[in-house]
């Protein structure tokens, strides 16, 4: 027999060493899927419920703080810089829920990412272990060509689980502080403008 003809033979197998066969290469792999998608379908629920909790505590806060700025109207020196203090507060709290809605959009878009791959991955090699298992259960034995393509497949499945090394998320928002600490310095300071004014013409 030519070399090259060698891959299209059968292997013959009886039903042990095809159950060991299918423990090795079936059962165990579809547990491994199992676990894999698992983990995934977590993360995309944890991420899902942080990001609506999020959004839901951010709502409620930009409500206190425009109603606090509001009931206190009768004391406000200066109208232009309430406005304009309210305006950055405001402006602070919602460019942070943008700022971390995009941290969440990111992440749960590479979690989808990384399903689609893994699933790719998994649906070619259930498939090429469908082809083995079929050519057994019709002809009691499977062939040495595909066998071979599985042995490859899963060689090449363990690049799935490698770690990448991950880059440094930035952990806040330099505008969002900016907007927040200008923001509540000009709206404290539209209580007590005149008083300010007056205090430093009486120092001089």
């Amino acid at each position: 027999m030519k070399p090259e003809e060698n891959q299209y033979q059968e292997i013959p197998l009886t039903q042990d060493e095809f159950e060991k066969f299918h423990n090795n290469f079936g059962s165990a792999y579809f547990k491994l899927q199992g676990e894999a998608l698992e983990d995934f379908g977590t993360k995309k629920l944890d991420l899902y419920f942080k990001s609506v909790g999020f959004t839901s505590s951010v709502t409620g806060v930009i409500g206190i703080v425009a109603g606090f700025g509001f009931t206190a109207m009768d004391h406000v020196q200066s109208m232009f810089l309430f406005i304009v203090g309210e305006g950055l507060l405001l402006s602070a709290l919602f460019h942070g829920m943008w700022w971390v809605q995009q941290i969440y959009t990111k992440e749960f878009n590479s979690i989808n990412a990384d399903i689609r791959k893994f699933r790719d991955s998994f649906n070619e090699r259930n498939n090429k272990y469908m082809e083995l298992y079929n050519g057994w259960m019709a002809k009691k034995s499977i062939s040495k060509k595909s066998f071979q393509e599985l042995s490859e497949m899963d060689k090449k499945s363990i690049d799935l689980f490698k770690t990448e090394e991950a880059e440094i998320p930035q952990t806040y928002s330099k505008i969002t502080y900016f907007l927040g600490i200008y923001g509540s310095i000009v709206l404290l300071t539209s209580f007590f403008i005149f008083n300010l004014i007056y205090a430093v013409f009486c120092i001089f």
